[in-house]
């Protein structure tokens, strides 16, 4: 958060992309190198910016430490996934409100839902190709603030 917030340079989801469709298995995360050089509540306030969400049984360091080199965990700027998951060759995404639900692959086109008005969406279903190598999940907001999955490989 603190690299986007001195020069937009934070955010590149495309290098996550291109080392995906390299072969590297990688893992996707924000985090918050904040220095406070204003105060909390000013626009550049660099605090809080960058997290992960992490998905374990219970809060405690093991499971913590585990689930982050699983990778069960979302990364966020502001915006939550809540639910994501393939049932019968369909992929359903629901989210906090949003403006854009993208699913990326390893091709270079990707699965979209775009809002059309101010009221935003909160989920989405993508039938998938069943000919995809990798996935993984981008929303994005109204202040353009987003959050990601890692990549779900369908080996």
């Amino acid at each position: 958060n603190g690299c986007e917030m001195d020069g937009l340079f934070g955010y590149n989801p495309q290098s996550y992309d291109e080392m995906l469709r390299s072969g590297q298995r990688i893992y996707a995360v924000a985090t918050d190198d904040n220095h406070n050089g204003y105060p909390f509540g000013h626009p550049m306030c660099d605090s809080f910016g960058g997290y992960v969400m992490v998905k374990m049984p219970s809060l405690n360091y093991a499971n913590t430490m585990e689930a982050l080199k699983a990778g069960r965990f979302y990364f966020s700027t502001g915006p939550e996934i809540c639910e994501a998951k393939i049932v019968d060759n369909v992929l359903t995404v629901k989210t906090s409100k949003v403006q854009k639900i993208y699913v990326v692959m390893d091709g270079r086109n990707c699965y979209k839902k775009v809002a059309e008005d101010d009221a935003g969406i909160t989920e989405a279903a993508f039938e998938l190709s069943g000919k995809d190598k990798w996935i993984h999940i981008i929303i994005e907001d109204e202040k353009r603030q987003h959050a990601g999955t890692n990549a779900y490989f369908m080996d």
